[in-house]
């Protein structure tokens, strides 16, 4: 390669073509279009595949990522073959030096990232690229042992896997002559799994948070990358971060301010604690309409609590390990395994006495989402209603805890979904930088403003995936009136 790039060079000086710089090894463009020797190697591949009596067996990505040793960098020795369409492009700068290829172009159920010693891969390996990838010699293993993100590499770096050499990449991946157009796989953003990873998905009905809406993809002050947060029209409380490179074309440009459809590959961050989307352009954000903003209920805080109670509830009264239930509570489980149950902490904390919890720690869940909603509160009957309560968590990580209020729910648990759900921007839930174990208070939290009949509710989504399966904990919840 040395070899080639001192002969660029000198072609360079003598047609008087003016370059920045000599093109460095893995950084140089492959045209799109297959060359005689690429073009037999992958006929040759087929052939063997379908031959009964070839040396060469395919497998499936979905069975190939089963080969994966948690923190082992394994070595593949047997002369398999793996088929995939490319998900990814480095075009616009927001993907460095890996690949994503899913088993199908349309309604995929796996893909796997490939790391290579290779820049603009795009001009090799562009979105839709059927290639074959004979893996005999080429490891499996993630690049950052526990980040969750099952990798192809090329060598083992102790328990992780490293780049695909220039070398293996001529001898072991293959592009096919077939270049499909990718249908996105549509997804709810609250059912957006760790099974997704590497898939070229759509969501629709989305926007960005409302306090980032006039803000750019990147942040300027952010050396690496910038996770801008965007939240589902659709299921209330369901968010997901963006993350764009700082080497991004469009780091700069402005968030789409209404509501859009966004179609990306599902990643995750770099320590693999959050599942994240990453755009292959800009242009993939289609703005749908105006913003889809949840009422809110916002009087602020009050400076002390009602001169008497309308309803309070330190759920002492429940049985630990059973589901909240009695006293007026609704406790609904939308999806998944877990609920809202009476916990008693032990330690430090057994002076809270009993709790109402929540988490899909060890659930096994593709989805958690679970609803603990008040008795009715009667805004017009009583005058200067506030409402406190206190939150705790255990490693929360992307698994979120929203308060919410409701005038028109009809009570029952087949309504709730069906219902408007507005914000309390003045009440304050825990957060996972919050400290560990640690009890929060609400605020003192004014409702005066509001008018009707409302429910209050506590929606926990998570998911048995360690990037969001922690935990929270709600306490002495109290309605008080003037």
């Amino acid at each position: 390669m040395k070899t080639n790039k001192l002969i660029i060079c000198i072609l360079t000086l003598v047609l008087g073509i003016s370059f920045n710089s000599c093109v460095e090894d893995g950084d140089y463009s492959v045209p799109q279009d297959l060359g005689l020797v690429e073009n037999a190697e992958v006929e040759k591949i087929i052939a063997e595949l379908n031959d009964p009596n070839g040396n060469l067996d395919a497998i499936t990505i979905k069975n190939l990522k089963g080969l994966f040793i948690q923190d082992e960098a394994t070595e593949i020795t047997s002369d398999l073959v793996v088929k995939g369409y490319v998900t990814s492009s480095d075009r616009t700068g927001n993907f460095f030096k890996e690949i994503f290829i899913q088993d199908e172009a349309e309604n995929p159920e796996a893909a796997i990232k490939v790391v290579l010693n290779l820049n603009d891969t795009y001009n090799k390996y562009n979105l839709g690229r059927e290639i074959y990838i004979k893996l005999n010699g080429l490891f499996i293993g993630e690049t950052r042992s526990g980040d969750g993100v099952i990798t192809i590499g090329g060598v083992a770096s102790g328990n992780e896997v490293d780049d695909v050499t220039i070398k293996q990449i001529s001898e072991n991946i293959f592009r096919s002559s077939v270049t499909k157009a990718l249908v996105p796989k549509i997804v709810n953003l609250s059912e957006v799994s760790s099974d997704n990873l590497g898939m070229l998905v759509q969501i629709e009905n989305a926007q960005f948070q409302k306090d980032i809406k006039d803000l750019t993809f990147g942040d300027p002050d952010e050396q690496f990358d910038t996770q801008r947060v965007l939240e589902s029209c659709t299921a209330r409380g369901s968010s997901i971060s963006l993350e764009t490179s700082s080497f991004s074309t469009f780091k700069f440009s402005p968030l789409p301010a209404g509501s859009f459809t966004i179609n990306s590959v599902i990643s995750k961050t770099f320590d693999g604690s959050s599942l994240i989307l990453v755009l292959n352009d800009k242009n993939d954000i289609t703005t749908t309409g105006e913003r889809c903003d949840p009422p809110e209920l916002d009087c602020g805080l009050a400076n002390a609590e009602g001169t008497s109670i309308l309803f309070e509830d330190m759920f002492e009264s429940q049985s630990t390990n059973s589901p909240i239930s009695g006293n007026g509570w609704t406790n609904y489980q939308e999806a998944g395994t877990e609920t809202w149950e009476a916990y008693r902490a032990s330690g430090s904390n057994a002076s809270q006495g009993i709790s109402a919890r929540v988490g899909a720690f060890r659930s096994g869940d593709d989805r958690t989402a679970a609803w603990l909603i008040s008795p009715e509160i009667d805004l017009d009957a009583n005058s200067n209603v506030k409402l406190s309560f206190e939150t705790s968590n255990s490693f929360a990580d992307a698994s979120n805890l929203d308060i919410m209020f409701s005038n028109d729910w009809d009570g029952t648990t087949d309504g709730v979904l069906s219902a408007t759900w507005g914000v309390l921007p003045a009440a304050y839930v825990v957060q996972d930088s919050d400290s560990f174990s640690s009890w929060f208070e609400s605020g003192i939290v004014d409702l005066s403003c509001g008018s009707g009949k409302i429910h209050i509710a506590f929606k926990y989504t998570g998911s048995g995936d360690s990037a969001n399966d922690g935990t929270y904990e709600l306490d002495n919840f109290k309605i008080t009136k003037d």
